[in-house]
């Protein structure tokens, strides 16, 4: 095993199977910024776009993703080959791969080499986000959650088998809040305000932790704690 060192100016990470993400104090250059967070960087298979940076090539060193002009990433989280970015306004940003629906823009198929924004529900401000390997979540500022993409293991949570492409309300229980969210490849899962877990999505090696072995899930379980 060999170590690599990245320049110290990183202050965010993300990595998936084939990307990794670096979100920057200050831009590449290293002059000073008064903007925290206006850089993101990105290496790995680019085949998909899933780099952000324009090209569908990979890339054995960092690469600027090219936001929109005057976008502030304050996250940004890679899945398999699609990548997500939150801004400093709530909204997010999508790149790469999207067969079915993980960019959220209301497209299926192709990729996209550029980030693009969500069709995120009018008036939503995104708080976290989560990729899985073909479907991504999103946490809301009211505590909701939503998910979009791929969802034939019910890894959107929605009580459906039925892939989106845009984000659909994940279906946690009346009057539950969520305070953070994770996917797996194949499933979700999220805290609520009251220290419980709820899991959802793929469950062949009994991943959900709700003492049921197999299947899938299209909803909502509770994680025996």
């Amino acid at each position: 095993m060999r170590w690599r060192t990245l320049p110290a100016w990183r202050w965010g990470l993300a990595l998936a199977g084939a990307v990794a993400l670096a979100l920057t104090a200050v831009p590449a250059s290293g002059a000073p910024s008064k903007g925290a967070g206006k850089t993101l960087m990105a290496w790995g298979e680019g085949t998909s776009g899933e780099l952000g940076d324009g090209h569908k090539k990979n890339s054995n060193v960092p690469v600027k993703v090219k936001l929109p002009k005057g976008t502030i990433v304050t996250a940004a989280v890679a899945g398999q080959f699609h990548s997500l970015a939150r801004t400093s306004t709530g909204s997010v940003l999508a790149w790469g791969y999207n067969a079915d629906g993980e960019l959220g823009d209301g497209h299926t198929g192709g990729v996209e080499k550029l980030p693009v924004k969500v069709k995120l529900p009018k008036g939503v401000k995104v708080a976290g986000l989560a990729a899985g390997g073909y479907h991504s979540l999103a946490l809301t500022t009211t505590g909701s959650v939503l998910a979009w993409g791929s969802n034939g293991d019910g890894q959107l949570g929605d009580g459906r088998h039925k892939d989106s492409n845009v984000p659909e309300k994940v279906k946690l229980p009346k009057g539950v809040k969520a305070t953070a969210i994770a996917a797996g490849y194949y499933g979700g899962l999220a805290l609520t305000s009251k220290g419980k877990v709820l899991a959802w999505g793929d469950n062949s090696y009994e991943q959900l932790g709700d003492g049921v072995d197999g299947g899938q899930v299209n909803r909502h379980r509770h994680v025996a704690l």
